[in-house]
């Protein structure tokens, strides 16, 4: 059994599996290809843990501004930190298409532009944490 540890806790990769299962979204973007490099699976999640959601919450249809600001940052960390093309990362957030990550790319870059500090630190840390976990 393949098991992948998100914010700390084992998670067997076949309970991320069903949760993608249920929301449409590709398991093949969601794993990890090399060691050190988080999947978006792992951003979802930790995205997730670190804003009080939950990982359906984020890869749903949900509109509300929480579930909104998510994606936002998981677009974000996971363009800065994955090699995964636009397209990719779309599918992983419950089959969104590439127009949708553009977006969310702008809008999270206006969150970062001193309209959210918060949202900008939130960010940071995370890309900090991934790269040093590459290091």
């Amino acid at each position: 059994m393949i098991r992948v540890t998100i914010c700390g806790a084992v998670v067997p990769v076949e309970q991320i599996e069903a949760i993608c299962a249920a929301v449409g979204a590709s398991v093949d973007v969601l794993r990890v290809d090399r060691p050190g490099r988080p999947s978006v699976a792992t951003i979802i999640a930790d995205v997730a843990h670190e804003m009080g959601l939950s990982t359906i919450d984020i890869v749903s249809a949900r509109q509300n501004r929480a579930a909104a600001r998510a994606r936002f940052a998981v677009s974000f960390v996971a363009r800065h930190v994955t090699p995964y093309s636009l397209p990719m990362i779309a599918r992983a957030l419950g089959g969104r298409d590439h127009g949708t990550i553009i977006s969310q790319l702008r809008r999270a870059e206006q969150q970062r532009d001193g309209r959210d500090p918060a949202f900008a630190r939130l960010t940071d840390k995370l890309i900090e944490r991934y790269r040093e976990a590459r290091a």
